[in-house]
């Protein structure tokens, strides 16, 4: 089973880091707005085994084609990176696989949206990412830690301390101290 081995690491701004990418001949693999659509029980029964049921809808901003992917995450794993168990699939009907999981007893209660650019170096996959209300974060995911580690040094990275908490963890988190209720965190409409 796929396991996912990721340092998340908050940063100011990713100009810094795209272009470290680029001078260290990384591929640019694509730039996406995802709406992430996080599915549970009426008893939060995945989530107090920490675990994750997800639709992620994806648009692609160079071409605008458009992508649904269904993935569940198992819980968290020890070790100084978010490490966890993490089956997808694309699947190419939304509402069809929303209708299913809900006949199932499933039901959506949070989303939020996430704008995301992918590069690819070596065996590393990197992810520039910017949440509404928390700003821009990068993640470098790979193999292991050492891995993970050489690539975080190499793109001026050393140092920032990893992030384990889930975005969605960190956006709950946030509308706790602002006193918000809001299931749904959007970009602002430009």
């Amino acid at each position: 089973m796929p396991i996912e081995m990721e340092a998340k690491l908050k940063v100011d701004r990713l100009d810094p880091t795209r272009k470290r990418l680029q001078d260290l001949g990384a591929r640019r693999l694509g730039n996406h707005l995802e709406t992430n659509a996080l599915y549970d029980t009426a008893d939060t029964a995945l989530e107090k085994k920490d675990e994750g049921l997800r639709i992620r809808h994806r648009r692609n901003l160079d071409d605008q084609s458009e992508d649904v992917i269904l993935t569940f995450k198992g819980p968290g794993q020890p070790g100084a990176f978010k490490n966890r168990l993490e089956i997808e699939t694309r699947v190419t009907d939304a509402n069809a696989i929303a209708g299913i999981l809900n006949a199932l007893g499933y039901r959506e209660g949070f989303s939020f949206q996430k704008k995301r650019e992918s590069w690819e170096l070596e065996a590393c996959h990197v992810e520039l990412d910017e949440i509404p209300h928390l700003g821009s974060f990068v993640e470098i995911e790979g193999a292991n830690e050492t891995i993970i580690l050489d690539l975080q040094r190499r793109l001026g990275l050393k140092g920032i301390p990893t992030i384990k908490k889930s975005y969605i963890g960190l956006l709950l988190k946030w509308l706790k101290e602002q006193g918000q209720n809001d299931r749904t965190i959007v970009f602002p409409q430009t």
